[in-house]
């Protein structure tokens, strides 16, 4: 919802709504990942088999990084304009 708002008011082309879209696309991927991690901690069993355990502990990781850089260049780009 808030993504739509920002795209409807703000625009499409401008610096900050790709970076908000990004940093949206980047939570949505922290919200699955999360939610299987949730599922493995609560049941303590993973039923989905190991390459499925590596790839949602890598979205996992690489979404923590990639947050704090969106967040970092909207900084960025907010102290310069």
């Amino acid at each position: 919802v808030s993504l739509w708002i920002m795209l409807r008011y703000h625009g499409r082309k401008s610096p900050i709504a790709v970076f908000m879209v990004n940093l949206v696309i980047s939570d949505l991927i922290l919200i699955i990942s999360l939610s299987m991690r949730v599922y493995y901690y609560s049941k303590g069993v993973w039923l989905l088999g190991n390459m499925a355990c590596i790839w949602f502990t890598m979205l996992f990781r690489n979404n923590i990084r990639l947050s704090s850089i969106f967040i970092t260049f909207i900084s960025v780009d907010r102290l310069l304009a």
